[in-house]
């Protein structure tokens, strides 16, 4: 490791920080769920007189727009984890295929 000119994973670290980082995602989705519930059951509450109607005429789209973008930032974590353990995957299996090349020639 390293050692210049070369790309050296430590497999086991990199499967557990993204371990951490997709655990880390679940924790943000699972509290925008109940922060987003808590909004939406309010969201009833508003707009009854003619100042709240004009408010919510305004707030609507933006809140709703809001909304889709951390959805989409919660995913993220999970989406980049994923992505990583793919990439791990792939390089234990090159590993692997360029070991038994090796070894076929001993």
């Amino acid at each position: 490791m390293g050692q210049p000119n070369r790309a050296d994973i430590d497999t086991a670290a990199t499967t557990s920080a993204l371990t951490e980082l997709n655990t880390a995602g679940q924790t943000m989705s699972d509290g925008w769920r109940a922060a987003s519930a808590q909004l939406t059951g309010l969201i009833g509450q508003l707009g009854k007189g003619p100042l709240g109607a004009a408010f919510m005429a305004g707030y609507q789209q933006e809140a709703a727009a809001t909304s889709s973008m951390v959805d989409h930032c919660c995913q993220t974590p999970g989406r980049f984890a994923n992505a990583g353990n793919r990439g791990v995957n792939d390089y234990g299996a090159a590993n692997d295929r360029s070991k038994a090349g090796f070894d076929a020639v001993k």
